[in-house]
């Protein structure tokens, strides 16, 4: 900065403030300060320690995250579950990773689930229950959706527990009816995917019929918005990058939530063309300058996500995790579905301690990771790739952190100005 001062970020504790000179002075000289003499001084320090700016010496920051970590992983109180009522779809997307197929759950299935979670609620080792749905296209099977939280619902009331769900749609069938119905079952938010604007989504996404699907999903997105909140999540590889400034302001101005995500080949059944593909590196640069865009014209920081600490990184590495297929068997990952080798149990018959949930709950970050001053806000990336032995990359959204912090920085500023004064260190 111009008069010296400097940002502070901290990765851990997620504080990012202003240090003056006299705040800079104390923090480099702090083991031969042996007594601070002016109040302005003692709240620097105070403020410093407060913040995980100075921690005791007897504290390993990296035991403290691990330590962190596992309990979160086998003492959450939260019954996650991802239901995928159908693997059917009525679109095509070349980079779907499932293996499609005329598939549906049905009742039998359906009533082993809320057996399931009845006796997870039973068991009183749950307070929260987090229902999402997938698919497929999961509004395919609205019938048993609604089927199965309505019991939820009750299950919950009766042993009053907390319920909260939410569903990935691709947003054609997504008509304001069905809004209506999602909103009746608690469904407190939606994600709608996108892969650009008219022209270049109609090539992309076609509906199976041959139709186009731009107009159905937007209209869809519009007439819905008021009922239940929708984020529309725009896959990106280098084939539709143009465009994103005109996607993201029709969003803007209708109050619609916007976001932009790599395409990736993530299993042998997604056929999309890897040369076609982002890296982690590039697509962090490309997804920061659309955020960097998007505050310029609306200047809303709202979009941008902050970077935070994750103790997990990832729900599957949760011991009351799990992905449901439409046939009740269990997962850890959404991207294992149709590969029964890989499945951790049955709805039916419960879960079992072996094979691929051992790896899953006792698969621990790549050792070089633990150097990395921004660990705290990664923790190793997708757990998945290290357990399939592919070579990881550090997620996008980490690699720009810096660039987002100022802008975090230059909307602060500005909301400031008035008085030019901004808190220090």
């Amino acid at each position: 900065m111009e008069n010296k001062d400097i940002l502070l970020y901290n990765s851990l504790s997620g504080a990012f403030g202003i240090m003056n000179d006299k705040g800079r002075h104390i923090y480099e000289n702090i083991e031969n300060i042996k007594e601070l003499n002016t109040e302005d001084e003692i709240n620097i320090l105070n403020c410093m320690k407060s913040n995980g700016f100075l921690v005791e010496q007897d504290i390993d920051e990296r035991l403290l995250i691990k330590t962190l970590k596992n309990f979160q992983r086998f003492s959450s109180e939260t019954l996650g579950l991802a239901i995928v009522p159908t693997l059917d779809c009525n679109m095509a997307c070349p980079y779907c990773y499932e293996k499609k197929g005329d598939i549906y759950m049905t009742i039998r299935v359906a009533d082993d689930i809320i057996k399931f979670i009845e006796e997870y609620l039973c068991s009183n080792t749950i307070d929260n229950i987090h229902i999402s749905w997938y698919g497929g296209e999961p509004l395919l099977s609205i019938d048993i959706i609604s089927y199965i939280l309505n019991k939820i619902i009750d299950l919950c009331k009766k042993f009053k527990k907390s319920y909260n769900a939410s569903i990935v749609t691709n947003g054609t069938l997504l008509d304001r009816e069905t809004a209506k119905i999602l909103y009746d079952l608690k469904i407190t938010r939606a994600q709608v995917t996108l892969d650009g604007t008219k022209e270049v989504n109609n090539n992309r996404r076609r509906l199976k019929n041959g139709s186009d699907s731009f107009e159905i999903i937007t209209s869809n997105i519009i007439n819905c918005a008021d009922i239940i909140p929708i984020t529309v999540r725009c896959n990106i590889d280098k084939n539709n990058i143009t465009g994103m400034d005109e996607l993201y302001n029709f969003f803007f101005r209708n109050d619609i939530n916007f976001y932009i995500a790599p395409i990736e080949k993530q299993t042998d059944a997604c056929s999309v063309n890897t040369d076609k593909c982002f890296s982690y590196k590039d697509f962090s640069t490309i997804e920061f300058d659309v955020l960097r865009q998007m505050y310029t014209n609306n200047k809303n920081i709202d979009n941008i996500s902050y970077p935070s600490v994750k103790f997990l990184p990832c729900s599957a590495l949760s011991s009351k995790s799990y992905v449901i297929d439409p046939y009740g068997n269990l997962y850890k990952c959404w991207c294992e579905i149709g590969d029964k080798n890989k499945a951790v149990g049955t709805i039916k018959d419960g879960i079992e301690l072996k094979g691929n949930l051992i790896k899953w709950l006792s698969i621990e970050h790549d050792k070089k990771c633990n150097q990395c001053k921004l660990f705290p806000i990664c923790l190793g990336g997708c757990h998945l790739k290290a357990i399939e032995g592919k070579e990881l990359e550090c997620p996008y959204d980490v690699i720009n952190f810096r660039d987002k912090l100022e802008l975090y920085y230059e909307d602060y500023a500005n909301k400031n100005r008035i008085n030019d004064k901004i808190n220090t260190i």
